[in-house]
């Protein structure tokens, strides 16, 4: 993709005026425009919050970015005003990724033209998928659905008879507590080598600097409850590399974890 195919993109977000060039006569990126939707992406970024608790919470810009592509205000008024169906028929988040996806690229593509510098890094992976990784570890993925595969406990597993749909990109969950890491190749395998998160044996990686080749490993720390002095107190796991970057989990520190595959493009960092 060109820069000058972001700048395009990015464009649409943007009140009409000026210089600026006429959106594509669709109607969900009119309405994008109608509305101001860049203003709006920019706000959360300017100043966007601070410190590793807004990242805990969720209120960090990313999190708030999701809350607000989920909420009345993002995705459901977009359906409502610019598609046919009535917005509580789209149960299928698959389904309402497509009818997305002019909005779905121009926030990925505005965020990388105009909040590059708010994020410590941004890549692209083999399958299609964007990353966008705050400071904190935490960060939102902009997931490329592939027809060859289905999704499995662990990762893709390549279908016998596949769709012939064509990729979509879609939002991914956002979980505030989960870091990114990056590990080879082989140690990705080695993790996915578990049957199951409750089976995962104490692992140990060494993790890296991101790099093409790389795979971004995100894990989301688990809670701890205690009894003490007549009340409960609870604190989730920090799991945090050593100084030589070696990384130790397990079943008992993580909730959850995701796999990625193979850093094709690095956009920052």
């Amino acid at each position: 993709m060109t820069l000058d195919t972001i700048e395009e993109r990015m464009n649409i977000g943007q009140q009409e005026g000026g210089s600026i060039s006429s959106p594509p006569p669709d109607r969900i990126s009119s309405f994008i425009t109608s509305q101001n939707f860049a203003a709006r992406v920019d706000t959360l970024f300017n100043p966007p919050p601070q410190g590793v608790e807004s990242g805990l919470s969720g209120n960090s810009a990313l999190g708030q970015l999701y809350d607000w592509y989920e909420g009345p205000e993002g995705s459901q008024t977009i359906l409502k005003q610019c598609c046919s169906a009535n917005p509580n028929q789209y149960l299928d988040p698959q389904t309402h990724a497509k009818e997305m996806q002019p909005f779905i690229m121009w926030l990925k593509d505005y965020l990388i033209a105009q909040h590059s510098k708010d994020f410590q890094y941004i890549f692209e992976t083999d399958r299609g998928s964007t990353y966008f990784v705050l400071p904190t570890g935490e960060n939102l993925r902009f997931k490329m659905s592939d027809p060859r595969y289905e999704e499995g406990a662990f990762g893709p597993i390549k279908r016998k008879v596949p769709s012939n749909e064509p990729p979509h990109l879609f939002i991914d969950h956002f979980r505030p507590r989960m870091k990114t890491f990056f590990i080879s190749e082989e140690e990705k395998q080695q993790i996915q080598s578990s049957p199951s998160l409750s089976q995962l044996p104490e692992t140990t990686v060494q993790t890296l600097p991101p790099a093409l080749g790389r795979v971004p490993l995100q894990l989301a720390p688990a809670y701890k409850s205690v009894f003490k002095d007549g009340g409960w107190t609870g604190h989730y796991v920090d799991n945090t590399p050593q100084l030589n970057g070696s990384l130790t989990f397990s079943n008992q520190t993580i909730s959850s974890f995701h796999t990625g595959t193979q850093i094709s493009r690095m956009i920052r960092g």
